[in-house]
């Protein structure tokens, strides 16, 4: 059993744990349980834009069960992923989507620049560190020191083998949002969509970094973020983080 006093320890040291990462990557949503997690957490009134009172610019509309809620509602993509430099390089290729098609085909990092590329159109941000862009969140669970500013832990005395390895199973709970200090983190620190007061983070015994997220509410999974494959510290080829053109 982990002891409880070091879990956060053990993530805030997790950044430094590993030199090179080489695996498999799956996200997976039910869309319609997030979409109501992220109205609760923020608490979003469902009748806004619809004449009736409601707070924000803009609207989330959320499938509830019973209301139409089938396989449509889920998302998932699985993605050949690469890191190095604790993150500060790092590549994703798609292998497989289903649903949402928004994500690139292929994205590559070496900071500051990034590139994506989508059919035969590649995005660059020219090196300018003040634009981003997602598709390599799987990063977040490889650098996860700043889970224990936003999340309280506790240890329990489960064990699970995620992508082969051995993994202390950690329940988390988000701390209350303080709207004037956005460096709190939330469901944002493993790269999912806010909102959701239960989750369970798989914890490598050897590298202390997350092999699996899993975001539940009212008891049933709502977002998965977890590797299928891993292979920690073994050489990458440099052209790997070369431009996209």
């Amino acid at each position: 059993m982990v002891e409880q006093q070091a879990v956060a320890g053990r993530l805030r040291a997790a950044d430094g744990q590993w030199s090179t990462v080489r695996g498999v990557f799956r996200t997976w949503r039910d869309q319609a349980l997030v979409a109501q997690a992220f109205m609760d957490w923020h608490h979003i009134d469902q009748g806004a834009g619809t004449g009736q009172s409601g707070p924000g610019p803009f609207v989330v509309t959320a499938v509830r069960e019973g209301e139409g809620a089938t396989d449509e509602s889920r998302v998932e993509h699985v993605l050949r992923v690469c890191a190095a430099d604790q993150g500060r390089r790092c590549r994703a290729e798609a292998i497989s989507r289903t649903g949402d098609q928004w994500m690139a085909d292929l994205v590559v990092v070496d900071e500051p620049w990034f590139w994506a590329r989508t059919g035969e159109q590649v995005q660059t941000n020219d090196g300018d560190p003040r634009a981003t862009h997602g598709g390599v969140d799987f990063v977040r669970l490889l650098t996860p020191s700043t889970v224990p500013v936003g999340f309280d832990l506790t240890a329990t005395a489960a064990t699970e083998t995620v992508a082969g390895r051995v993994c202390d199973v950690v329940a988390a709970t988000p701390r209350e949002i303080d709207p004037s200090d956005f460096s709190i983190p939330g469901a944002e620190a493993f790269g999912m969509i806010s909102g959701g007061r239960d989750f369970q983070l798989c914890l490598d015994r050897q590298t202390s970094t997350l092999m699996r997220v899993t975001k539940f509410i009212d008891g049933d999974p709502a977002e998965v973020a977890e590797f299928l494959e891993i292979a920690f510290d073994k050489p990458l080829e440099q052209g790997l983080f070369r431009p996209l053109t």
